[in-house]
């Protein structure tokens, strides 16, 4: 069964665009343990997510877990407020296109200085392994927006993944050509 921070590692190997990635170059841009990058490879090899051997996902199927499933398997849940890293709508790439929240939402995190509604995130570490590459960040606040967005804000969130899956299928066709 997969487990939320096996999305992080998924989104991680997206934003990568790379298929000669390494565990310890995953789990050291995570932040997590060998342990748990090896549990969660396998756990999305399992899945029908990546094709282990190879070290590719499958986009189709990522796209759809993302975008039609992961909001069901793993709600939402708001917390506290906190001080954190913006995420889902206070994320910058929404505020561009989005009225700003009354209360921007956050992952809790020594490393943000954002008061707001907490979202507990996929990975206790996930605020700081965000901070250290955008497009992750920008990744893992549109799933927050599909888990709890409007159907006008998902969509936004919906292309943006789109995009990125896109960018990610190009940089691996370009590795089998």
């Amino acid at each position: 069964m997969m487990r939320p921070h096996d999305i992080l590692v998924i989104s991680k190997i997206i934003v990568a665009g790379e298929t000669d990635w390494k565990q310890t170059d995953l789990a050291e841009a995570l932040l997590m343990s060998q342990s748990e990058i090896s549990a969660s490879l396998k756990r999305s090899h399992r899945a029908h997510l990546l094709n282990k051997q190879e070290k590719i996902l499958y986009p189709q199927n990522v796209l759809d877990f993302m975008v039609y499933g992961f909001s069901y398997v793993f709600p939402v849940e708001l917390g506290p407020v906190g001080k954190g890293v913006p995420t889902a709508l206070s994320h910058p790439l929404f505020l561009e296109s989005f009225p700003v929240p009354t209360i921007p939402f956050v992952w809790v995190s020594k490393a943000g200085d954002t008061l707001g509604q907490s979202i507990a995130p996929l990975h206790p570490r996930q605020a700081e392994a965000a901070l250290k590459d955008e497009r992750l960040y920008q990744l893992l606040a549109c799933l927050d927006v599909i888990r709890m967005g409007n159907a006008r804000e998902k969509q936004v969130a919906i292309l943006t993944i789109e995009s990125l899956m896109q960018t990610y299928e190009q940089q691996v066709s370009l590795v089998y050509q």
